[in-house]
């Protein structure tokens, strides 16, 4: 990934870094490169061939029967930098990610130098390979497992993991609501649907203990995460309709977790990488969305009580939790002022996931006119 990294900062020709859609269909050969060339696979060495000081790394992956690759990267942002780096009886190599030829300069029997472009990386190969324009497709051992870890990490919403680990990664793949029904024991299988590209930038809510399936007609990868924190990153899997889906068990909504997440999508259209956004709403369990209100007289005072459940902690003082506090939360100041007006009192505390309100205002003769 350096190369992805330094070559972002580039000034090559078709490269803008400020362009997201150019930078993301490099990554996207970058990764497609990773994928298909001998020299990534498991059974390449990698060697460091640079000489002498410098911000700069020179690295040959090679192996048996494995065709070289020469990695130069310059990680000086601001200026070029000469590579120097052993002999490898190469006059130069050609670019896999722009195709532009480098050529090489010897400075004795053993080196050879290579000028870089600022903040600049390339991967140069020695013979006619080309970066293919599709990602190749999974292999169907690494297809099942990841099938059979999306179906027990779902069914882990409605079980014990002895049992998850039974689940069915094929009938997952063949019928995702027929597996969530299952898995639930519930007709309709509680579910909250998630469509590329409809929903991007729309609030998709999930009640608790719905699962989150993403729907799309191109291959993906989703994160779901906090402005903090990833909770969950996942690529898709392909129904037998050929639709591409992924089943995610959602956290429930706890005390260290904002009401809303994030979800990161990134599609993959035809050698193109499309990424966009969308929000995931977590409604609160069904028992706790209630307010309990009771007023009462006693020993001359007319007290008010209201409780309501409230998963985050809370500080000392009237204020609002919600995203924008600047715009509400007045109504409980307003609360406080008046029942002051009659000389009356207002507490608040907050205990077990209860958020209490207690109102007490002097009647009758004690009421201040």
């Amino acid at each position: 990934m350096h190369c992805s990294q330094a070559t972002a900062h580039s000034a090559l020709p078709a490269l803008n870094f400020g362009a997201i859609d150019n930078l993301c269909n490099l990554i996207g050969k970058l990764n497609r490169l990773l994928s298909t060339h001998p020299a990534f696979s498991e059974n390449a060495s990698v060697t460091l061939m640079q000489q002498g000081p410098g911000n700069v790394i020179a690295a040959l992956r090679s192996g048996e029967n494995i065709p070289q690759l020469l990695i130069l990267l310059n990680l000086d942002c601001d200026n070029a930098s000469e590579i120097h780096f052993r002999m490898l009886h190469h006059t130069g190599g050609r670019d896999l990610l722009t195709g532009k030829y480098y050529h090489f300069d010897q400075t004795d029997s053993h080196t050879q130098i290579c000028r870089i472009a600022p903040g600049d990386g390339v991967c140069l190969a020695f013979d006619d390979f080309e970066i293919p324009d599709h990602m190749p497709e999974r292999e169907p051992r690494k297809l099942q497992l990841m099938a059979s870890e999306m179906a027990q990490n779902a069914a882990l919403n409605f079980t014990t993991l002895p049992q998850a680990a039974k689940a069915d990664g094929k009938l997952l793949c063949r019928d995702p609501e027929k597996f969530a029904e299952e898995i639930s024991g519930l007709h309709p299988a509680p579910l909250c649907h998630w469509f590329y590209p409809q929903d991007t930038r729309r609030v998709v809510m999930a009640a608790p203990g719905d699962l989150l399936m993403l729907h799309s007609k191109v291959p993906f990868i989703a994160e779901i995460r906090t402005a903090e924190i990833t909770l969950k990153r996942t690529g898709s899997l392909q129904q037998d309709s050929g639709e591409y889906f992924a089943l995610i068990r959602l956290p429930r909504r706890r005390k260290m977790l904002p009401e809303e997440l994030l979800l990161e999508f990134t599609a993959f259209d035809n050698g193109k990488i499309n990424k966009s956004s969308g929000n995931i709403q977590l409604l609160a369990d069904p028992e706790k969305r209630q307010i309990l209100v009771k007023t009462m007289c006693q020993d001359s005072f007319v007290i008010v009580h209201i409780t309501n459940y409230y998963e985050a902690p809370i500080e000392q003082g009237l204020f609002s939790t919600k995203p924008d506090p600047q715009d509400h939360g007045l109504g409980l100041q307003s609360i406080k002022n008046s029942v002051e007006r009659y000389n009356g009192n207002v507490q608040t505390e907050f205990e077990n996931g209860l958020f209490s309100l207690k109102i007490l205002i002097p009647y009758p003769s004690n009421l201040a006119v």
